[in-house]
């Protein structure tokens, strides 16, 4: 990568993506395609919305959008089924043109359940992305911080994004939300008013500093690293009970799918009751979700698996 600068922008993480829309038009400006209608194709929307989805809200907060227009709705009803394909699918990649302002992806779908991606396909689209001057951006407020495994989710799948939105793991439990650019583009947020891009509450000290001891115990600790080799306890505990149809995993972010909405529906109040606390994803509701902290020991997963198969027994 090119030298980077990093914007803590806000205490609000859904705010991180809302800037990406203000740095993706100032730069767009700058690249003299403000004359142009320009597409924004999202696969997520501007606050947390999954991958699933793709359609614009009329107002963003802080940004003003009056040229940006949703991509086509048909590319949201394909992309689980496209992401995850071993055929890259090129009919799909060429809706990105060189109208296209910017491309926002996750590396892996979150809230559709953690679909894990092809590999060839996240590459493909970042060429394609280069190919007629697009902006890449990566949405990584879920995954970013060593939750897959590598300390940013792209470092799984070689491809490297021109954005990077930042938030959740960043602050170890404090509020933050940030962006990562590079110096050249995030130069085009000086000027046009002159300190235009500001925050009331952006680069709050405590939340700061919260963020870099967060970095170095994550670092220090290997924790990118381990997550791996915890997530894989899980997995290879939980494909074993046979109300599991799939367990799908990368790090510590874990969907266990029971094939139905009934039983995603039981297995959550089974698990409440039994003092677990997990979650639904807001658009699959066959699986439940499984996001320890990345310190949890190798003990404490053993006895939460033991709970996990006990409650599963209990459905």
């Amino acid at each position: 990568m090119n030298e980077l600068e990093l914007y803590v922008d806000s205490l609000d993480p859904s705010l991180s993506n809302e800037e990406k829309v203000r740095l993706v038009q100032e730069w767009k400006k700058a690249n003299r395609w403000n004359e142009q209608e320009v597409e924004v194709s999202e696969q997520v929307e501007l606050e947390e919305v999954d991958l699933g989805t793709v359609k614009k809200k009329d107002g963003v907060a802080g940004a003003d959008v009056p040229s940006v227009s949703a991509a086509p709705e048909d590319t949201g009803s394909q992309l689980e089924n496209i992401f995850s394909e071993l055929v890259v699918p090129e009919d799909e990649l060429l809706k990105i043109t060189n109208k296209t302002a910017a491309v926002v992806i996750e590396s892996i779908q979150a809230e559709a359940g953690i679909i894990l991606p092809n590999k060839a396909y996240l590459k493909a689209m970042k060429n394609r992305c280069y190919e007629v001057g697009a902006l890449l951006i990566l949405d990584d407020i879920q995954m970013g911080f060593g939750r897959t495994g590598k300390l940013f989710s792209f470092e799984n799948y070689d491809y490297e994004p021109h954005i990077i939105t930042l938030a959740k793991g960043m602050g170890g439990g404090m509020p933050i939300g940030a962006f990562v650019a590079s110096k050249e583009m995030m130069d085009a947020l000086q000027s046009k008013p002159a300190l235009g891009h500001i925050t009331t509450f952006g680069g709050h000290p405590v939340s700061c500093a919260a963020a870099m001891a967060s970095l170095q115990v994550i670092i220090e600790e290997n924790l990118s690293e381990k997550a791996n080799e915890k997530g894989k306890i899980f997995t290879d505990t939980l494909k074993k009970h046979p109300l599991v149809k799939e367990v799908r995993q990368q790090g510590l972010m874990l969907a266990v799918d029971l094939g139905s909405e009934e039983l995603g529906a039981k297995a959550m109040e089974v698990l409440w009751k039994n003092k677990l606390i997990v979650d639904q994803f807001l658009f699959n509701r066959t699986s439940f979700r499984i996001a320890p902290p990345l310190t949890i020991s190798i003990e404490e997963i053993e006895d939460i698996c033991e709970v996990l198969m006990e409650s599963l027994d209990g459905i």
